[in-house]
């Protein structure tokens, strides 16, 4: 697979995908993919590569991408990604794989192009402004672990989460678990 894919937007508080596959075929190679987000937006999520359904490729390797949220996602494709060139613009774009980061982060070469811009005081107007909208919900519990930890973001994920976000009940269960497990 080559492939080429810039300024993907996503639909409100959605997903954008630079390359997505889903139910995988046996012997699936994704490589050689230039994924670059041109201009970040303030809504939804950005992933560089989606690797869904029940299968899991052979190699996810010596993809470039640039400035999207989550990498590549799925968890269980951590393993799996080496030898990816991956620019992120801040430090929770590895969240596609939270409980593997160390290794993701071993076998790849991942730059950091500066902080989260999410400012916390920022988000908490956000909240007052549009107290229904999912994605800020997720944006400041991201601020919050960032800064004060998973147990002061976790209420705030399972806001995200009531108000029909699956990321934040995908990591709002995750941190429950670290929580409970005392990590």
């Amino acid at each position: 697979m080559r492939n080429t894919v810039s300024d993907i937007v996503p639909f409100r508080a959605g997903e954008a995908v630079g390359v997505s596959i889903n139910s995988t075929p046996e012997k699936c190679i994704v490589e050689e993919n230039f994924i670059k987000l041109d201009q970040p937006h303030d809504q939804g999520r950005y992933i560089g590569i989606w690797v869904g359904g029940r299968g899991q490729p052979d190699s996810v390797a010596k993809n470039v991408i640039v400035n999207v949220d989550y990498s590549v996602a799925y968890t269980r494709l951590s393993g799996l990604a080496a030898d990816n060139w991956i620019h992120e613009r801040c430090a929770d774009g590895w969240n596609s794989t939270p409980e593997k980061i160390d290794t993701f982060k071993s076998e790849n070469h991942v730059l950091q192009s500066g902080r989260c811009s999410d400012d916390i005081d920022y988000l908490s107007q956000k909240l007052k402004e549009e107290p229904d909208a999912p994605q800020w919900y997720l944006r400041y519990a991201t601020a919050v672990r960032q800064k004060q930890g998973k147990v002061v973001a976790l209420p705030s994920y399972e806001r995200a989460c009531e108000l029909g976000a699956e990321e934040g009940c995908r990591l709002a269960d995750i941190y429950q678990k670290q929580i409970d497990a005392g990590k």
